[in-house]
């Protein structure tokens, strides 16, 4: 009885069991299929729903409630209605919906999403008026806002509602602010805009493409805790150093980099020249931000004239800048001595600025740029050649890996130049006016390209072809020469050199496009020049005219001789030939005798 009670209670669990796995079985494939008819338009993955260039309409209501990242980019969306994101999303910390036509943002626009991080809203066509300045205020984690474009393009004033919805982020834990291309209108970015950052945490603002031309007085004291400024592409007018928007960069303690590129200033005039330290003033040690890092100014003029420094200049040597890029800045035309207290410096870009470099500035000397790497000095006119014998031009520059100094119209270059720079790799000489290689290159033990192209050299001496044999034998990298666009010479006296560059024709960077002056004239390529035939023809143009001077001065010696041998019967036989042409030219004469 026992036993069959216990039969009939395992199957009744059995079927229980059985019943409960089809239901769960089915519920699963129920979710499954809700998940992918609700993706079916955006591809989900994960917690991200990718809904980019979809043609989509409206918002899309049907996707996965959990969803973190949503990006809704190049669309045709028009309207948002007020919380729905934050009802259906609340989750999201990603959302994108630039590129849309969207043209009401309210302040309950972003309702519910109090958990958002990154909010991406450029290029829709919004209404100043229809841009609520509270429309923020909701997004109570926000990190970062990003606006690339600006709204109704009808409407020049468009920024001025993106700058008022700065209110809404008062005491946020907003952290940066990049708003690209946002006006087409110069500008000047006041200071009542900027006031509601003073007790946040902004650490990177980013106002690039936008116009801006002045920005009021005083404004680092509204953001205290930025490290990341980009003022690119405005057109921003002042000194430095001044009392405007430079003055307030050096007052920022916090500030580490510094990105103003691609800036036009059309009171700009490179004739002029400012000189702003006397000799006494360049003794003493200029103070730097604390904590900058970085300073870009690529194509960025700073002032309304470039300076000269010839006395060099001096930094508090606390600083902490470890790169400098500012090519075609004009920002100085003239350093006529050492760069003091860029300690850390470890890359400096200063290149198309058409400035003189004296040989005083290069230098690695304890003080001076003790951690440089990275010199790039292309398009100046920097003089590597000192006239003081016990001077070293990159003296201690043990740290240098790359060393630009091309298109400097560079004719000499001391011997002793590089000696100290043992760890170089890349040593650019192209571009210049040298026309023999001189420098000593058996330190250079790290060098991996040796650039010397467009240059006027016609040959490589045989001790420097000695000393790349080595360097190719002994270095820690495969060494490569740019040797192309030199008049080199290929003449009867350049068998050693054509067959050092045949030989190392590896090493020898684009070997096909090296050229050179034949014997008779012609510009041919150095592969294509067979030296058995080119011996010849020198052999030939060597041995054939001294034989054939040789021939004649013996053949004039034997002729000499054999006439002076039978001068008198040479005599004789001269006056014979005079005596008949007198006879023939007197037939007619009648003589007494025979």
């Amino acid at each position: 009885m026992i036993s069959y009670q216990l039969m009939i209670a395992f199957l009744l669990i059995s079927l229980l069991v059985h019943v409960y796995g089809n239901l769960i079985s089915a519920s699963r494939n129920a979710l499954e299929s809700k998940h992918k008819s609700s993706c079916q338009v955006c591809d989900c993955v994960g917690l991200t729903a990718d809904c980019s260039s979809r043609n989509i309409a409206s918002l899309p209501q049907e996707l996965p409630r959990d969803i973190t990242v949503l990006r809704l980019y190049n669309n045709c969306i028009t309207h948002l209605p007020d919380g729905l994101l934050g009802q259906l999303y609340q989750n999201l910390e990603v959302l994108d919906i630039d590129l849309n036509k969207i043209a009401i943002f309210g302040n309950h626009t972003f309702t519910g999403l109090g958990n958002l991080q990154y909010l991406m809203i450029g290029h829709n066509p919004f209404k100043p008026e229809r841009f609520h300045k509270l429309v923020y205020k909701p997004l109570e984690n926000i990190h970062t806002i990003q606006v690339n474009g600006m709204g109704d393009e009808s409407k020049l004033d468009s920024r001025i509602a993106l700058f008022d919805a700065f209110e809404g982020l008062q005491n946020s834990t907003i952290e940066a602010i990049i708003y690209k291309q946002i006006t087409l209108m110069p500008f000047v970015l006041e200071n009542k805009h900027l006031r509601y950052f003073k007790h946040c945490h902004l650490k990177k603002m980013v106002l690039a493409e936008k116009g801006i031309f002045a920005i009021e007085p005083g404004f680092s004291h509204n953001v205290p805790q930025l490290e990341m400024i980009d003022l690119s592409s405005n057109i921003l007018r002042g000194r430095f150093p001044g009392t405007n928007i430079f003055f307030d960069i050096y007052l920022m303690r916090y500030l580490r980099v510094v990105k103003i590129e691609g800036n036009s200033n059309v009171l700009f005039k490179r004739n002029n020249i400012i000189v702003p330290f006397s000799k006494k003033m360049s003794e003493n040690e200029w103070a730097v931000p604390a904590g900058l890092v970085e300073v870009h100014l690529r194509q960025t003029t700073v002032d309304i004239a470039p300076y000269h420094l010839p006395f060099g200049v001096k930094l508090q040597h606390n600083n902490k800048i470890k790169i400098i890029e500012a090519s075609a800045s004009f920002v100085t035309t003239y350093i006529g001595g050492a760069l003091k207290g860029l300690v850390n410096l470890e890359r400096f870009v200063y290149s198309d600025n058409d400035c003189i470099f004296a040989p005083e500035f290069f230098t690695c000397e304890t003080g001076y740029f003790e951690s440089l790497q990275y010199l790039d000095l292309a398009n100046n006119r920097a003089i590597l050649h000192s006239s003081n014998s016990s001077s070293t031009i990159f003296k201690n520059c043990s740290k240098q890996r790359l060393i630009d100094v091309s298109y400097n119209d560079i004719t000499d270059i001391d011997a002793k130049a590089f000696v100290d720079t043992t760890g170089l790799e890349i040593l650019n000489l192209s571009g210049n006016k040298i026309k023999q290689i001189v420098i000593i290159l058996t330190q250079l033990k790290s060098l991996r390209i040796l650039n010397i192209s467009n240059n006027h050299i016609n040959t490589i001496e045989e001790n420097k072809r000695k000393e790349i044999d080595e360097l190719i034998k002994t270095s820690s990298r495969n060494l490569t020469i740019d040797i192309r666009h030199n008049p080199l010479i290929c003449n009867c006296d350049s068998f050693k050199l054509i067959d050092w560059t045949q030989t190392h024709s590896d090493n020898i960077y684009k070997w096909q496009e090296v050229t050179c002056i034949h014997i008779n004239g012609s510009e041919v390529a150095i592969n294509d020049i067979l030296l058995p035939g080119m011996k010849w023809d020198c052999w030939k143009a060597m041995i054939i005219p001294p034989v054939v001077s040789f021939g004649l001065v013996v053949l004039g010696s034997v002729l000499v001789i054999c006439i002076y041998r039978r001068r008198y019967k040479i005599h004789y036989l001269a006056l014979l030939i005079r005596a008949l042409l007198r006879r023939h030219q007197q037939v007619d004469f009648q003589f007494d005798f025979d």
